[in-house]
């Protein structure tokens, strides 16, 4: 059972994870006070039936043989890989990394729903990719439970489970494995789950940046923000700067020339139309020294003219074209190969291998 942070001071962060407002310390004073998480009994029966589901899928989702040696064939017992994990399988095999980084409600985890039930229904061959496995099915299954109660032209209040912050908490990853068809070269992916008062806060405190050190790793980094958001012409100045900011955080601790994509959500309220602000953030980003794109997506349409799932996988591909690590992308003129790597996190395990 996880324990609920409430603070009786108004703008204190404290229970988000960020400075207590009296103090300036990440400790809370006498102003806070804990209780009880229930919801956490509920979130675990969630779990439990999800791995259930997830072990009792159609025979063309199980292409993991769960009898296999090897054990990064398994399927995770929990909802989500971690670092740890990861840098173990990155020792057998190169995973591509896709850092998801964007405020409360900006749509990152109904992304990672929408390329699940993309792969769930074969949508990706269509696009010259297979599903090929995830270790995380359980984690993938609990978050699209309730998509499967939504009915298209309606506007669902929600449609994913809100990925929580709890204390301690880590990085959390979600696996995916596809093959493409022409080459039949394996890409593995590890695309990121966070907490969206992760962003926020650390576009206010740049100290907070520590928890995100993996990005150095990343391949691709996909900042996920609300289109709607840009609609208003009062608020989408705040916006936009306020991301500007997360593209400076970000370039401290990307690679240098790391692929960025800039992804307007909710582009069903868009008609799919791109407001003239994103061009903005995306030279914006081209100057930091990323190599930088901006693209509409509809995750969970309501709309009727706009398909669910326009865009996303276009936007994960553009992303990953741009990266110097795609196993059967064309290479830029005068690149040199990227390497294979340990994902080790100093000198002594960070080994190239070619």
């Amino acid at each position: 059972m996880s324990v609920l942070v409430e603070c009786k001071v108004e703008g204190c962060l404290i229970a988000q994870d960020g400075p207590c407002a009296r103090t300036g310390a990440i400790s809370h004073c006498e102003n806070a006070t804990e209780s009880a998480d229930d919801s956490s009994d509920e979130l675990e029966d969630q779990i439990n039936q999800a791995a259930s589901l997830a072990l009792s899928a159609p025979p063309e989702l199980r292409s993991i043989d769960l009898d296999d040696p090897h054990h990064e064939r398994r399927i995770h017992p929990g909802m989500e890989l971690g670092l740890s994990d990861l840098q173990s399988l990155m020792e057998t095999e190169y995973g591509h990394v896709v850092t998801i980084l964007g405020a409360d409600d900006a749509g990152k985890t109904s992304f990672l729903c929408s390329l699940y039930c993309m792969a769930a229904r074969g949508g990706m061959e269509l696009k010259g990719y297979r599903f090929s496995g995830s270790m995380t099915l359980p984690g993938f299954e609990a978050r699209t439970r309730k998509s499967r109660e939504w009915e298209p032209g309606k506007t669902p209040e929600r449609l994913t489970y809100r990925t929580r912050y709890e204390e301690g908490r880590g990085a959390g990853f979600m696996h995916l494995d596809l093959q493409h068809i022409a080459s039949e070269q394996n890409l593995r992916l590890f695309l990121t789950d966070l907490p969206g008062e992760w962003t926020r806060t650390w576009i206010d405190k740049a100290r907070y940046g520590d928890r995100l050190a993996f990005l150095d790793r990343s391949d691709a980094i996909l900042i996920m923000m609300d289109g709607t958001s840009l609609i208003d012409k009062e608020r989408r100045g705040q916006v936009a700067n306020q991301h500007k900011i997360l593209i400076d955080r970000a370039k401290l601790l990307a690679p240098q020339g790391c692929a960025l994509s800039i992804v307007l959500t909710r582009g069903d309220h868009l008609e799919m139309n791109a407001p003239a602000i994103l061009d903005e953030l995306v030279g914006h980003a081209n100057q930091a020294g990323f190599r930088a794109k901006g693209t509409v997506i509809s995750t969970f349409s309501g709309n009727t003219t706009v398909l669910s799932g326009t865009g996303v996988f276009e936007a994960l591909m553009s992303c990953l074209q741009a990266s110097t690590s795609l196993p059967h992308r064309e290479p830029y003129a005068g690149e040199k190969p990227r390497p294979a790597r340990f994902y080790g996190w100093n000198n002594s395990q960070d080994t190239d291998v070619g």
